[in-house]
């Protein structure tokens, strides 16, 4: 039985008018006004429970295996009447066969055992097993049942939440790590563009020199040339000139054979003659000097020329072997930049398949989490939809037990018979083949209305069991389990738009580097162009 105890009937009045608005469903109430506990109660309590022990003196130890529900259950005073309304002629025995001989002492009274048997006043036994329970007492065993999956569930949401956050962090830590060794491969990549085309420079510079020696070689060879027809004349000159001393001696030697015949006039005009062939041939030893002097300052201009030409040579080698060492080393760093970018390209492969995992493990958490939603929504929808229905069965086989316990009641205070004493299945083919019916003094159905109150009775309570617990705790879980749900989903709003920021970033850091690329490289240029016009004499690169 479930019941709403109020204080008054215009209390139950206005909660009545609240549902029929609210279609909230039916309930029914009892007003502590209409159950009052008085003392003539009390003592017809008392009196009745004398004529109950007295009838059951005959049971040995009655006292020890017969209770008054009244006397065990601790209420508050004003509940009492309550009380004294339902407990009243019900008695808890020890166990079945103690139920046995009361129900043979007494007749139109409840009798519960321990172990849950009910012996009704209708003379009906009820006992056994049953899965699902369709009272407030027994729904303990399942409540605490549903609060162990509700704690497990939650358990198993907690650990699901705890593995996502540890995934989720996990995911950030890799995309951190990732975003790293892209911009590591970026930097090496820009190190490695640089280092080429520094090496290309020195190619081309090395080429360059390499001209320059040829063109120096080929300048050596031609002073070389020059120097040695130079030298050729040299010597041809000395002989000339050693030629001409020795004309000048003889001239000499002439002119001074002829001072001695001065007298002559021949003479005179041979040695006149003689003093302009002199004088003519000191001037060709004068210029002949003069074109030595010359030519061994040509030799001495020439072989300083091809001594410092041969200082250039050896320092244009040094600084070939210098570019072709460091063109060596730039070769072994970007050997091992490229082996760096390899590893870090399997690094990133691996980064991208841990991706790819954490990716699918959530995936499966959402699935996990929609199918406890949908679990919950499946859940909630058959509650909304059986709650008023066993309400309504509920009441009606309240309203069944009770007229059966009216008409019994009245039987007995009138013809102080039961149902146990009448035969009714007896004749009741009999009644239902002729259509009659049983009914005492005021109209009231004595027989064959009340084999189909049980009837209905008996259905109702199949079809109350059939539905199960009206457990109010699941609309309790089911607000705990959308608030779960909510923050989920919160949290997976959140991990998208991290994700959208994180992409928006990237491509805004990708943007800044191409452009400081570009500015670095219009930097680059500007300065390789200054620096080698710098380093050759205002060439053009």
């Amino acid at each position: 039985m479930q019941n709403i105890i109020v204080d008054k009937e215009e209390d139950a009045k206005e909660i009545i008018k609240f549902l029929e608005e609210k279609k909230a469903g039916k309930a029914t109430f009892l007003p502590l006004s209409k159950f009052n506990n008085n003392s003539n109660n009390n003592v017809e309590y008392g009196n009745y429970k004398n004529g109950i022990i007295s009838k059951l003196k005959d049971i040995r130890d009655v006292e020890k295996y017969v209770y008054f529900p009244k006397d065990i259950v601790k209420v508050n005073e004003k509940y009492l009447g309550i009380i004294s309304v339902f407990l009243d002629k019900t008695l808890i025995v020890e166990n079945i066969d103690v139920a046995i001989s009361v129900t043979k002492k007494i007749k139109g009274i409840k009798v519960v055992t321990l172990n849950g048997e009910l012996f009704a006043s209708t003379g009906s036994i009820t006992g056994g097993y049953s899965k699902k329970v369709s009272n407030i007492l027994g729904r303990k065993e399942e409540i605490a049942k549903l609060e162990k999956e509700i704690v497990s569930l939650e358990r198993k949401a907690e650990e699901t939440n705890n593995e996502f956050e540890d995934k989720k962090a996990e995911y950030i830590l890799k995309e951190k790590e990732h975003s790293n060794i892209l911009n590591e491969i970026y930097e090496e990549k820009l190190k490695i563009a640089v280092k080429e085309k520094e090496i290309n420079a020195l190619r081309e510079k090395v080429e360059e020199i390499s001209e320059k020696i040829k063109n120096i070689n080929s300048e050596i060879g031609n002073i070389t040339k020059e120097s040695n027809e130079i030298i050729t004349n040299k010597s041809i000159i000395e002989e000339v000139k050693e030629k001409l001393v020795e004309e000048l001696e003889k001239m000499n030697d002439e002119r001074l054979k002829l001072k001695e015949n001065l007298n002559d006039e021949d003479t005179s005009s041979k040695i006149e003659e003689i003093t302009e062939d002199i004088m003519n041939v000191k001037i060709s030893i004068a210029s002949f000097e003069e074109s030595e002097n010359s030519i061994i300052e040509i030799l001495e201009r020439i072989t300083s020329e091809e001594k410092e030409l041969e200082e250039r040579r050896e320092k244009r080698n040094a600084e070939l072997l210098e570019y072709e060492k460091e063109n060596a080393n730039l070769g072994q760093r970007i050997e091992e930049n490229t082996s760096d970018i390899n590893k870090i390209e399997e690094e990133n492969v691996e980064i991208k398949e841990l991706q790819n995992e954490i990716r699918k493990e959530k995936e499966e958490k959402q699935n996990i989490i929609k199918l406890l939603n949908k679990k919950i929504e499946e859940n909630d929808n058959k509650i909304e939809t059986n709650i008023p229905v066993k309400l309504s069965k509920e009441q009606e086989m309240f309203k069944i037990e009770l007229e059966e316990e009216n008409y019994i009641e009245n039987m007995w205070n009138e013809y102080q018979i039961t149902l146990n004493n009448i035969d009714i299945a007896e004749y009741e083919e009999y009644y239902i083949e002729k259509g009659l019916q049983i009914r005492d003094i005021e109209g009231n159905i004595m027989s064959f209305d009340i084999i189909k109150a049980k009837k209905i009775l008996r259905d109702l309570k199949s079809s109350i069991k059939d539905l199960g617990e009206v457990d109010t705790s699941i609309i309790k879980e089911y607000l705990n389990t959308k608030e779960r749900y909510d923050y989920l989903l919160n949290q997976r709003e959140d991990l998208e738009s991290s994700k959208k920021s994180l992409e928006k970033i990237i491509k805004e850091i990708a943007f800044a580097m191409e452009e400081q690329f570009v500015s670095r490289m219009d930097i680059i240029n500007k300065n390789f162009k200054e620096i080698f016009v710098t380093l050759f004499g205002g060439r053009k690169c």
